[in-house]
């Protein structure tokens, strides 16, 4: 979906690596610890926003945990907006506060 909207997914463009549009498995420090969100989405080598991507069989409607981990990425990394994946729908996540 996110190579239809313009994305360069697989840096066809030949960025060097801290120009890449696509990060997949960026680092954050969250309370002390390096953790991986799926993906994170760049701008001229600016974070724009995290996309974590979750299995089909994840409820993320219902399951309030793969949506905490989500935001406290962004919150960690000073992201405004977070989206959370399961392959059949997405959230849109305010991780400003």
């Amino acid at each position: 979906m996110f190579q239809a909207l313009g994305w360069d997914m697989d840096n066809t463009q030949g960025y060097a690596a801290s120009y890449k549009e696509v990060i997949h498995e960026d680092a954050v420090k969250v309370a002390g610890v390096t953790k991986a969100p799926d993906y994170a989405f760049r701008i001229g080598g600016v974070r724009k926003f995290f996309l974590e991507a979750k299995k089909p069989a994840v409820n993320i409607k219902e399951d309030i945990h793969p949506a905490y981990q989500l935001r406290r990425y962004a919150w960690s990394a000073k992201l405004p907006l977070s989206i959370l994946c399961d392959f059949e729908e997405f959230a849109v996540y305010d991780s400003s506060n």
